[in-house]
């Protein structure tokens, strides 16, 4: 997993100056050392969380494979490396400002497997979700954390 400051992911963020707020922010998510002409690796979610401890805030940026349809500055892209880059505009929870926990959940695909591969569409629908949501969270969820202090 590598912060890019563009989609192509050529540069890796430098967080020595911060990050700013409506920066956008690239994620790359790549299984390496395998065949990206094979296998993709599938974000299927990502979200993030306010981390003050308290009551938790949650924002969904992918859900089933694909960029959140209402919010237009989030974007899901498969890299040629088999993998998939998350663009995303940095962001704080009202209230809270001591920073983002992100996490994801993925999984590997065949590239000729239609069935495992998102279905991404800008007229889907999201699904409201809160942290007390009767949903069952997936235990094996990635975390990362971006502080601003």
């Amino acid at each position: 997993m590598t912060m890019c400051t563009d989609i192509t992911c050529t540069e890796e963020f430098d967080f020595s100056g911060g990050v700013q707020m409506d920066q956008t922010i690239y994620m790359s998510m790549d299984a390496v050392g395998l065949d990206g002409n094979i296998l993709t690796l599938v974000v299927e979610e990502a979200f993030a969380t306010d981390n003050t401890g308290g009551i938790t805030q949650r924002y969904d940026l992918v859900i089933d494979g694909c960029a959140n349809p209402e919010h237009d500055t989030v974007k899901t892209v498969f890299n040629k490396n088999g993998g998939t880059i998350i663009a995303f505009q940095m962001f704080q929870f009202k209230g809270s400002n001591s920073g983002l926990d992100l996490g994801f959940k993925m999984k590997l695909c065949l590239t000729s497997d239609k069935k495992c591969m998102p279905q991404c569409s800008s007229k889907r629908k999201r699904k409201r979700r809160s942290s007390n949501s009767e949903n069952k969270e997936d235990e094996n969820v990635i975390l990362v954390s971006v502080d601003w202090n």
